[in-house]
């Protein structure tokens, strides 16, 4: 480890901080599946609802299209 000069050593605990810290940043911020609000769970299924209904209405619309 003595071959290594001081400088170097300035760039690797660097990088190493760097890692600790992306970890560190991506697990707090992990959203967890039961952080959801009763509002967003209605705009979901809100969602979930309108996009059944334009899938609906582009397969009826493909159905009268075909010959």
């Amino acid at each position: 480890m003595a071959e290594i000069p001081w400088w170097a050593w300035i760039a690797i605990v660097a990088i190493v901080m760097w890692g600790i810290i992306m970890v560190a940043n991506t697990v707090a911020h992990r959203p967890r599946a039961d952080d959801t609000s009763a509002a967003d769970r209605e705009e979901i299924e809100r969602l979930k609802r309108r996009i059944e209904d334009l899938e609906h209405r582009m397969n009826r619309r493909d159905e009268s299209s075909s010959p």
